[in-house]
């Protein structure tokens, strides 16, 4: 699908118009083998938005769209890999946006220059991402929960030394930088015992006399 001939003159030459219908008719082969929604936006004069003058959708997969988007404006805080490439002319790989549902998805963007070598429009492919980002925000919860969880231990320990130091096992904690926070008794006996001695916040190996 692409926007109408008598719209896209409005901000393009008849030469450029060309060259994005000549394009347009490979964008379903894109979809189709990447797997992704393709589309073509071009730059509005302002260059504060762009709109979007033709799309494909995979017709063997699943698409972010379930209503067309040609005519419709793409905007900056959106879309910022879209309006960098308008900017520098480079292809922009992976970059994240929200999509005209309201979708968090990524984008490739490529972009299309005519003979004298400006940038009429730019070439998307986006995917969905939404999985992608949940099972990040999930990892970031546990990272959380874990430091929480290390830190909570390591007050327990150490306002209540009495119960660590008469465990039976050892007990080390360690800060992030691999330092010995806290050692109970136990610990201690085990690794002195081994020819180890902590001094400090480390443990240094010295030599056992018979």
């Amino acid at each position: 699908m692409i926007l109408e001939v008598s719209a896209l003159a409005s901000f393009l030459r008849k030469e450029d118009i060309k060259i994005i219908e000549e394009l347009s008719k490979y964008l379903q082969l894109f979809s189709d083998l990447s797997q992704s929604d393709v589309f073509i936006d071009c730059l509005l004069p302002g260059g504060e938005e762009a709109i979007v003058v033709a799309e494909a959708h995979p017709m063997t997969g699943k698409s972010l769209y379930r209503e067309p988007v040609v005519g419709k404006i793409a905007y900056k805080e959106n879309e910022p890999g879209v309006f960098f490439c308008f900017k520098t002319g480079r292809p922009v790989i992976g970059s994240r946006g929200v999509s005209q549902e309201n979708v968090n998805m990524q984008q490739n963007v490529m972009p299309i220059a005519n003979e004298s070598g400006k940038i009429i429009g730019v070439l998307i492919m986006e995917q969905d991402i939404t999985e992608k980002i949940q099972q990040e925000k999930n990892v970031e919860l546990l990272m959380e929960t874990t430091e929480q969880l290390s830190e909570t231990l390591y007050h327990i320990a150490m306002s209540e030394v009495a119960i660590p130091d008469l465990m039976h096992e050892g007990l080390l904690l360690f800060d992030c930088d691999y330092q010995i926070m806290f050692a109970n008794d136990r610990a201690k006996e085990m690794f002195e015992a081994n020819g180890h001695l902590l001094v400090g916040k480390k443990w240094i190996h010295y030599l056992l006399v018979p």
